[in-house]
């Protein structure tokens, strides 16, 4: 008997003495098999311990059941627990998660053009870099729901977290600690939440009664490495200031590490806030004062829409709301 990864859907054909079409009906559940041959078929299967390949097991309705998630980058924290929340969300319906990731426009098109070969049964995207017009042509033929973008045509399968609203609250955490000069690390302006977020953090400054200071913004990636070389680059400048707000998690982390070479402690003299509340924050020196987004909610409400849209129904896609998460990061500035 061939080895178990080895057996295929012919394999069960061969042995019950029937067509491939009629083992994909009785794998699919499907009418219109006689008892005898759907008996043959199931003690095909039992005998082999068969395990149906879910991709492969749509094809005869010319759609898989994989359900494309196209992120940005896959190896990132922020997309790994949008992920899990994505694989609960797909749970008991029948549908698997199938992973591509597209950091730039090239790598973008190239994933999309992956996913489409497996012919998806649905699209779930978290990447600013594909075009909307291209979105709205993908969504005419696969039920897609895109996260963290508004699309014209598209809004009601658009999961939108209201970004300006955590940055307002992580910036007027600060300014209620009596901060006076908020420095500003953020993302590109081509991604919405990055927009969204300085909108957030400049309208935290204007109700304090302070304004936006261009010498006080770095613009940079969401990563590390990014962050790193923004908050450098601030202290460079020889503007002073006594706080960051970083538009995410890891723009903090490597902030937190620029700050700590040149011997600068957090909160003692620079009060840093982030973005994202990744698992790691809690257990940064010191542990990071953030600002929540319900990472594993998004990609759970993000999953449960594609399976209404492949069902003909509407999905119901409120925007999510964020949370201040206060911890040692912060603290009034020294006098």
């Amino acid at each position: 008997m061939p080895e178990k990864q080895e057996i295929t859907i012919r394999d069960i054909a061969r042995r019950a003495g029937v067509s491939v079409s009629t083992v994909s009906r009785v794998v699919n559940q499907r009418v219109g098999v006689k008892a005898d041959k759907r008996q043959a078929v199931v003690a095909a299967i039992e005998a082999f311990h068969f395990r149906p390949n879910i991709i492969a097991q749509g094809l005869v309705r010319g759609r898989s059941r994989a359900v494309g998630v196209l992120v940005e980058e896959i190896g990132a924290p922020f997309f790994g627990q949008f992920m899990t929340g994505v694989e609960e969300g797909l749970k008991e319906s029948g549908l698997c998660p199938v992973f591509a990731s597209g950091p730039a426009q090239a790598r973008v098109e190239h994933a999309v053009e992956l996913l489409a070969d497996m012919r998806i049964a649905a699209l779930i995207v978290v990447s600013g870099w594909m075009p909307d017009a291209e979105m709205v042509t993908i969504a005419q033929d696969v039920p897609t729901v895109v996260v963290g973008r508004s699309i014209l045509g598209m809004e009601e399968r658009c999961l939108l977290v209201d970004n300006a609203d955590g940055a307002y609250h992580g910036t007027r955490h600060l300014v209620e600690l009596g901060h006076r000069r908020i420095a500003l690390i953020s993302g590109r302006a081509h991604l919405r939440h990055a927009v969204e977020r300085r909108a957030g953090y400049v309208r935290a400054l204007t109700e304090g009664g302070l304004r936006e200071d261009p010498d006080l913004i770095v613009a940079a990636e969401f990563d590390e490495e990014s962050g790193r070389r923004a908050a450098e680059e601030l202290l460079q400048r020889g503007v002073p200031f006594t706080a960051i707000f970083a538009e995410s998690d890891r723009l903090a982390y490597g902030a937190s590490l620029a700050l700590y070479r040149a011997g600068l402690k957090v909160p003692a003299e620079i009060s840093l806030v982030g973005f994202d509340n990744l698992p790691l924050s809690a257990f940064m020196t010191p542990p990071l004062t953030t600002v929540r987004q319900p990472l594993v909610e998004m990609g759970r409400m993000a999953a449960q829409a594609v399976i209404s849209l492949r069902a003909g129904e509407a999905p119901r896609l409120s925007p999510l709301r964020t949370e201040l998460i206060v911890r040692e990061s912060t603290a009034p500035p020294r006098r």
